[in-house]
């Protein structure tokens, strides 16, 4: 997916989150400065964990591979996902540096992180439905 799609998805969570939580015209602006000063970072990383992944998926799927170099190539891949969760977390932690103390814990509550039970799917309101989001 291209910058145009993440662009669209993080506008359309500034506007989410901005109506959810009632954001002034001031920390709107602030959300959206964080935002536009992170994209470039978060592009580039999300094409660096792209890359790892067809690394490996080349590998893996290669006549003869190696295990050693799968695990060296699923290492990496957990790595630069490393990167890019650091990255959309030091976000997050400048977004709630925007808000009072309610909108804080309101902003918690909306966090995909508790909506969807984690990256594993587990424990979320979701979770009979392994974690992914009912469609509607």
């Amino acid at each position: 997916r291209g910058n145009e799609f993440w662009l669209e998805v993080m506008e359309r969570r500034l506007v989410l989150v901005s109506e959810q939580l009632g954001l002034t015209d001031e920390q709107s602006e602030a959300f959206q400065k964080t935002h536009r000063e992170a994209s470039v970072g978060f592009f580039d990383q999300r094409v660096k964990v792209q890359e790892a992944r067809q690394h490996l998926m080349e590998a893996a799927s290669a006549p003869g591979f190696g295990v050693d170099t799968l695990r060296h190539l699923i290492a990496d891949v957990g790595r630069q996902q490393v990167k890019l969760d650091s990255l959309v977390t030091e976000t997050m932690l400048q977004e709630m540096e925007i808000l009072d103390e309610d909108q804080r814990r309101q902003y918690i509550q909306i966090l995909p992180v508790n909506r969807f039970g984690g990256r594993s799917g587990r424990g979320g309101p979701d979770s009979e439905n392994g974690g992914r989001r009912h469609r509607r």
